[in-house]
């Protein structure tokens, strides 16, 4: 070994070791501190948090998009006392860039209020268009809704009953006119409906009026 080898071996990377174990400690001890003091808010709403990892499951919370090459996982979902069919949870789904593997998305997933429905609800992809295949691929077009159909790239799961489902839902000038004005991506698998925005988490402050306005979307257009 050089004398540069010895000096980096003895000296340099034991500090490296030391200031990385270190800051590693402070970091997650940083984070324990806000999620404490999340979870005193959440409480005080009426929420509650449990702090687990569900990377393989695809029973309890199952997104149509969620593909092989869009896995994810989801972690620290969130219940409400007063809203038994809501599920709030965090998505970290893979990102087609490198250098930013992982994209944090806050989803708010509603079941149906409506009892002794098996599939209450049609089971479909939407989201806003931006995607490289959205152009090529084929999806749900309306006509007489340009606007819409530019805009959102929509694609019914299943057979042909489904689709006209999914066409039959979708051909509403009001719920067009609010998705334009709030795009978002919407889901269904048939009995939960998943509501988010891509890369957007939200802080824990605003839970209690986004899950208000979701709601009222929900039940409005949705839910019926």
């Amino acid at each position: 070994m050089t004398e540069f080898d010895l000096f980096f071996l003895y000296y340099i990377a034991p500090v490296v070791t030391v200031a990385a174990i270190v800051w590693s400690y402070l970091y997650k001890k940083r984070l324990d501190r806000e999620y404490a003091e999340e979870e005193i808010y959440l409480k005080k709403v009426g929420l509650e948090r449990k702090r687990v990892n569900l990377t393989f499951d695809n029973t309890t919370i199952k997104i149509p998009s969620r593909t092989l090459f869009n896995f994810g996982h989801y972690q620290n979902t969130i219940t409400s006392k007063d809203k038994p069919n809501l599920l709030i949870f965090k998505w970290n789904v893979p990102n087609d860039h490198p250098f930013d593997p992982i994209a944090p998305t806050r989803v708010f997933s509603f079941k149906s209020k409506q009892q002794g429905k098996t599939f209450p609800f049609p089971s479909f992809i939407l989201r806003p268009e931006g995607h490289t295949l959205d152009k090529v691929m084929t999806d749900i077009d309306y006509e007489e809704y340009p606007e819409f159909s530019n805009k959102f790239f929509l694609t019914a799961q299943g057979g042909e009953d489904n689709h006209k489902r999914v066409r039959a839902l979708f051909n509403n000038p009001d719920l067009h006119d609010y998705l334009i004005n709030n795009p978002m991506n919407i889901e269904s698998n048939g009995k939960q409906m998943f509501y988010f925005w891509y890369k957007q988490t939200f802080p824990v402050e605003t839970l209690p009026e986004t899950i208000n306005k979701l709601e009222k979307l929900h039940d409005k257009f949705f839910d019926l």
